[in-house]
């Protein structure tokens, strides 16, 4: 399951995957925070992934980066912020920056806590902290 709240303010897109996700469910994503708020696209984003229990192989990782390039068409730089905490998952996550460089105009830091990705997307730690502790997330369908 993804969830995901979008602060235009702060211009960031904050992404919660919890059990299971799939590259489908990542396209999903993409194209319902772009049709809700199409200025997103322009957006950094934290994504927390400490809580997904499936991890995605080096072919699934091409094939969000694949969906990415198409639902995400932009040259302007931004960062993302993926947010760990097991071994697994950082690798995963560094096998996702590799998958992505080059390819889409999207600079992926793997982190282990909220001040790191608050240092990475130059916001406060209090913000991530405080939002990401709110029960007002959207469910990608």
């Amino acid at each position: 399951m993804i969830l995901y709240k979008i602060l235009p303010a702060q211009c960031l897109l904050l992404v919660r995957s919890l059990g299971e996700a799939t590259p489908e469910e990542c396209g999903r994503l993409l194209k319902q925070v772009r049709s809700s708020h199409p200025a997103s696209r322009e957006y950094n984003s934290c994504n927390d992934v400490r809580e997904l229990v499936n991890f995605f192989s080096f072919d699934q990782a091409n094939e969000v980066v694949e969906i990415m390039a198409v639902e995400s068409p932009t040259t302007d730089m931004r960062k993302n912020a993926l947010l760990v905490q097991s071994t697994a998952h950082y690798g995963v996550g560094r096998m996702f920056e590799q998958a992505s460089q080059g390819r889409i105009p999207i600079l992926t830091k793997v982190v282990t806590s909220f001040e790191e990705a608050a240092a990475w997307l130059e916001v406060p730690v209090q913000l991530l902290v405080d939002e990401f502790a709110k029960a007002d997330w959207i469910t990608v369908e």
